[in-house]
């Protein structure tokens, strides 16, 4: 009600309710009250809808889970592509270099600013063999599968379901495919 008294948008406030991930369950005597107070029907609405019908939280993210069969493609002259995994571990990622553990790296799952798969075009369908990770404001890192050369794209699947899976909220582009 403070934030209808203080004159902000019915659809601000409705977008405020669906983030906070907080559940309303509204009575009749509710509704009437919000209504005779000025808010707004998508507002309402908005409230409503975290109510039992509303879609389930996402799951807890693992507090391991390891993919493997994964190469760390490096960009430049004399970069060389490093076999590993890909540890995620509630909302951080960890590679894990399966030869030189001075290279191992970690990132936040919330620094993320796109997740997105690259594919090969093929006739029976896209081939989707990479997967790629922009850091809001930082550096992009690819995943490909490695067993990309003998049709086996596995791993870089299994990833990328347990990203939509665990954090359905984080942004996902549109695959990327090489003619």
């Amino acid at each position: 009600m403070r934030l209808i008294k203080s004159g902000v948008s019915g659809s601000i406030i409705a977008e405020q309710v669906k983030q906070s991930g907080q559940t309303y369950n509204l009575s009749v005597n509710d509704l009437l009250y919000l209504k005779e107070n000025g808010a707004q029907e998508s507002t309402i609405a908005a409230l409503m809808a975290t109510s039992a019908g509303a879609p389930a939280a996402p799951a807890a993210a693992p507090s391991e889970l390891t993919f493997d069969d994964l190469v760390f493609v490096k960009t430049g002259f004399w970069n060389k592509n490093r076999k590993g995994s890909l540890v995620m571990n509630g909302d951080t990622l960890a590679w894990k270099d399966s030869s030189d553990p001075k290279e191992n790296f970690t990132f936040q799952t919330t620094g993320l600013e796109k997740v997105w798969l690259t594919c090969d075009a093929r006739s029976s369908g896209n081939f989707c063999y990479q997967i790629n990770f922009k850091i809001v404001q930082g550096d992009r890192y690819r995943f490909r599968d490695i067993h990309r050369e003998s049709g086996s794209n596995a791993a870089v699947l299994k990833l990328m379901e347990a990203l939509r899976t665990y954090f359905p909220r984080m942004t996902f582009g549109t695959p990327s495919v090489d003619d």
